[in-house]
Order: C-alpha cells, then sequence, then structure tokens
C-alpha cells in the first residue's frame, strides 16, 4: 500500500524508512517462510536494487535516494503463493521489529507464568523470584490466569490495572500504586520473554497507563536520642540483644546480619566484609541459602571497639550453644548470630521480638529497618561524610543516600545558621 501511495503521488524514489522496511521484510520472510527461500535467491536480497531500476541520477549509487520506484508486478510474483496467514505472521513480526513469531499458541497464561519461572528465571536471586511468584500467586493468576496468552490484549490488561486501581469487586485486593506498578512490571517483563520465544508477535502490556507512583512515600522511623536510650536499656538481658545492637553499630540490613558469617570479620583490622544476605526460604534440605547483597556489590564496614566487643560477646555465646546442641543437631555453617540448632535465625522471628519492644515504648511505626536509619542518622549528625556513609550502607549511589536522609540534612542546615551567628558572637565579644 505504501508503495502504491508513492508511486501515486509521481515519487521517483523510495524513502530510507520504507527501504528498511522492505529490507526488514526480506529477512523476515527468509527466517518464517523457508518455500520463499529459491525465489529470494532469484531476486537477491529483496532490496530495491533488485526490484526497480536505478534512475540516471543516481546510477551507482548505493543511497536510498538513489533507487527507482521498485516493479510491483514483480514484488507481487514473489508473494503471490504465500498463504494468507503466512503474510499475516509477517506482517505481525515487522510491526513488533522481530522474526520469531511462530503463530498461535493455545497455552494458558497460568501454563506460561509457570514455564517462564521455571525456564527463564533460574539466574536470578532466590528473594527475587519469590516476589515474582507471590505477585503471580496473589494478584496476576485470578485476574488473567485462564485466558489464552494469544488473548491477551491490551485492552484487558488495562481493565484489570483500573480494577486494582478503584476496586468494584469484594474479592480485589486493595494495592497501593506502587505494589500495582511492581506486579505489573513482572507482567511485561514475563510477556516480553513470550515475545522473545516467538509466542506472541507483540507485548500487550504496551499502551497501558499505570498509576503514578509517588517518590519516597515511605515514611522512616529513626529513633530520636531519648527513644534510643529507651530502647537499649529495654533490650538489655534479651536473647537477641547483641543482633539489635549490631544493626545500630553497622546500619547493616536485617538479610545482611542474618546472613553475617564467622570468615567476614576482620578482627585485626576492625571491618566486616559485607558480600552476601540470607535468603528468606531454605533450600530442599533445609540448608540456608546465601545470595548477593542488594545492590550486587560487596563492600568493608569499619567498625569500633564497642562493635568488636559485642561480636566477642556472641562468639562465646554460640560456642555455649553449640556445646548444649551437641554435635548431633549442632549444624554448623559459621552464621554470627544462628539459631539454637546453628541454622538460620528466622526472620520474622528478629521482626517480631523488635516489634514487641517498640510497641512497648509507644514507637509502634519503628521497624527493624529502622535500626539502619537510626545509625545513618547518627552518622550524619556525627559529621560522617556522605561519600563513606554511601558505602557503609551499600547504596548504589550518593543521591540514594541524600534522598533518603535529605530531612536529616534540613535539620543539619538550621542548626548550622545557628553556629555560625554563635561564632560571629564569639569573635565580637573577643574584640
Amino acid at each position: 500500500e505504501e508503495l502504491e501511495l508513492l508511486q501515486e503521488k509521481g515519487s521517483p524514489v523510495l524513502s530510507r524508512e520504507a527501504r528498511g522496511r522492505l529490507d526488514q521484510l526480506s529477512k523476515i520472510a527468509t527466517e518464517v517462510i523457508p518455500p520463499l527461500e529459491k525465489s529470494l535467491q532469484d531476486l537477491g536480497d529483496l532490496h530495491l536494487a533488485d526490484l526497480g531500476d536505478p534512475t540516471p541520477e543516481g546510477k551507482g549509487d548505493s543511497s536510498p535516494e538513489g533507487w527507482g520506484a521498485p516493479d510491483l508486478d514483480r514484488l507481487q510474483f514473489v508473494l503471490q503463493d504465500i498463504p494468507v496467514d503466512k503474510l499475516r505472521e509477517i506482517e505481525m513480526s515487522m510491526l513488533t521489529g522481530t522474526g520469531n513469531y511462530h503463530g498461535e499458541c493455545r497455552m494458558t497464561m497460568d501454563q506460561w507464568f509457570q514455564e517462564w519461572l521455571e525456564k527463564y528465571m533460574v539466574n536470578i536471586k532466590s528473594s527475587t523470584r519469590d516476589n515474582y511468584e507471590q505477585k503471580i500467586r496473589l494478584y496476576l493468576s485470578p485476574a488473567m490466569g485462564k485466558v489464552k496468552l494469544k488473548d491477551l490484549s491490551t485492552h484487558m490488561i488495562q481493565s484489570i490495572i483500573s480494577e486494582y486501581v478503584n476496586p468494584t469487586l469484594r474479592t480485589t485486593p486493595d494495592l497501593s500504586a506502587k505494589s500495582i506498578k511492581d506486579t505489573f512490571s513482572v507482567l511485561r517483563t514475563c510477556l516480553d520473554q513470550a515475545v522473545l520465544t516467538g509466542l506472541i508477535p507483540r507485548n500487550p502490556m504496551q499502551g497501558t497507563k499505570l498509576p503514578p507512583v509517588r517518590k519516597n512515600n515511605r515514611a522512616i522511623h529513626p529513633f530520636t536520642e531519648e527513644e534510643l536510650k529507651t530502647y537499649l536499656t529495654m533490650i538489655e538481658g534479651h536473647k537477641h540483644e547483641l543482633l539489635f545492637q549490631f544493626a545500630l553499630y553497622t546500619g547493616m540490613r536485617q538479610s545482611e546480619i542474618l546472613g553475617l558469617t564467622w570468615s567476614n570479620i576482620d578482627w585485626e583490622n576492625h571491618k566486616i566484609l559485607v558480600d552476601k544476605q540470607m535468603a528468606k526460604k531454605k533450600n530442599d534440605k533445609g540448608e540456608p541459602v546465601f545470595e548477593e547483597t542488594k545492590t550486587d556489590k560487596e563492600r568493608f564496614i569499619a567498625v569500633g571497639p564497642d562493635a568488636i566487643a559485642c561480636l566477642e560477646k556472641q562468639q562465646a555465646i554460640v560456642d555455649r550453644m553449640r556445646q548444649t546442641a551437641g554435635a548431633s543437631c549442632w549444624e554448623e555453617h559459621d552464621l554470627v548470630f544462628p539459631n539454637a540448632t546453628g541454622n538460620k535465625l528466622s526472620y520474622r522471628t528478629v521482626y517480631d521480638c523488635h516489634k514487641r519492644i517498640v510497641k512497648k515504648m509507644g514507637c509502634e511505626d519503628t521497624r527493624f529497618h529502622d535500626l539502619r536509619h537510626t545509625y545513618a542518622t547518627a552518622c550524619i549528625k556525627s559529621g560522617v561524610d556522605i561519600k563513606t556513609l554511601q558505602d557503609n550502607l551499600g547504596h548504589s549511589d550518593v543521591q540514594t543516600t541524600l534522598n533518603i536522609y535529605s530531612h536529616v540534612f534540613d535539620s543539619m542546615k538550621e542548626a548550622s545558621a545557628h553556629q555560625v551567628e554563635a561564632y560571629y558572637s564569639e569573635l565580637k565579644k573577643e574584640k
């Protein structure tokens, strides 16, 4: 149709874009339709040079502008024996920019979800995979699991998104804008793979609209100085006292603390190597699973004598736990903070113990992760430079650190103004 339109306009040449489309058609046709190969060989690569004669001005010129209008009769002759459904496949492949589409797929979305997870999501962190499985099981499968992959449309997906944004059914879960975005990002990735595999010609997520997500909409609750004093008093004698203290001394994530091993402690130089984290699930043998840190980078944290003393006490406790359990019950995994038998300490156990303590303090909103925020806030107020803090926290860049703790820097700006004025006042007195 485009070629005919150009001829009607009397255009002697074809645009670079149109020529590119014909070249793409040649490649796709070669991949999708083997019977066409001989005809394509006869016509070369189906370039415009083979379908039309060069204009006198463009003779010998290989640029798109140098070629005349192609011979539509010859093009029609090449394509006339191709079944209509095959031509449609070529058309869809041209629109999506791929030549991998293999035709109709009878697989349902539930079947494709399972295959995608089992075959294509094998080299990702177990926590990431668990997150994908959860979003599919809770939100995607109930809404589209019985739909055939080939029948899933942009309009259908948009209707599901709209239902999550403004629920009309009692069974529809109440999701935040961020949860909706994260859920359908999983769907987008899953459908991208379906396109690459050749199961569908295009990703129906293209063209959908997701609700806007406010940045930094999750408040952080670091302890105030008075709250910190109360917390340190209330954890005295608690079975996880040293773990809570260690979190305040290092700012490490909960998963990193639970995955810390004695081999990562540099006793002589007072440094800790953070090179892994503990996955929430054990493997098939019931053993703890280690995975890379959140940013996939290892880091060293320099600690003071109090943190080292905390580790020495913990080492003595672990030795007693090993003796109490006995060789037949103890599972040696070199963990700094293990459970009573040497295996991984439960995320939920640690979290619940912390929450019970802060609830008694009247700080119900304070999470375990806020111990990390308390550490960062203390570092900033103590004058630790932002680059060092970023490295200690394991943030991917300085801007992340600045964004999270912007409120701390704002309060310090006000304090700095008073400090400057106090400095000038002292100078005036001396004068």
